[in-house]
């Protein structure tokens, strides 16, 4: 039987926020569970899949950053959104690192984070359908371990694309030799 409703995993160290989330999650279609702390999540997280997680960031013992690079070294494709109280750039910034799909700062209204989940929602669903109609040429080498490899490994890709965008077309053949619309039929779709 085919499920209907996202799931959502809600990790909090706060009851009463935590209720409050999971309250606000169902009034917009989500079936939720929820944990009190970091361990706890990754044990929820080690037995079920869920289509989202709302983390907090700071929690006594494993902290939500510590369980959100766990869930992304199993290479889980769950969205994360990360809250938190305190508004601090570089902690976003660790969060987008690690792999957080968005950052929230609590409290906030209802409203609000329904937008921050749809979009959330919206970017990972792109990013598996990016994922699964990549090429393994497409896809980072595993030799690229430093930002130097990362760049080389980017402009790789790039000039990959670019020729594979050229299969088809005859030498010569370029947008001065003929009518640019007539040259771009001749091209290979992406």
């Amino acid at each position: 039987m085919e499920r209907l409703r996202n799931r959502a995993l809600i990790v909090d160290d706060e009851p009463p926020i935590r209720v409050l989330l999971v309250k606000s999650l169902r009034s917009l279609g989500y079936e939720c569970s929820d944990a009190e702390e970091g361990r706890k999540a990754l044990d929820v997280l080690a037995r079920e899949n869920f289509d989202l997680v709302l983390l907090d960031m700071k929690m006594p013992g494993v902290s939500g950053l510590q369980v959100l690079k766990t869930l992304r070294l199993a290479d889980r494709d769950t969205c994360v959104v990360m809250l938190t109280a305190i508004v601090d750039a570089s902690l976003a910034a660790e969060a987008t690192r690690l792999g957080a799909d968005d950052y929230v700062t609590k409290p906030c209204d209802l409203a609000y984070l329904k937008d921050r989940l749809t979009a959330a929602m919206a970017k990972r669903e792109l990013a598996r359908r990016n994922k699964a109609d990549s090429r393994p040429d497409d896809r980072p080498s595993p030799n690229a371990t430093n930002s130097r490899d990362l760049i080389a490994d980017m402009v790789h890709q790039q000039v990959a694309a670019f020729e594979r965008s050229l299969d088809g077309v005859e030498d010569g053949d370029t947008p001065q030799t003929h009518d640019t619309p007539s040259f771009l039929r001749r091209l290979k779709p992406k």
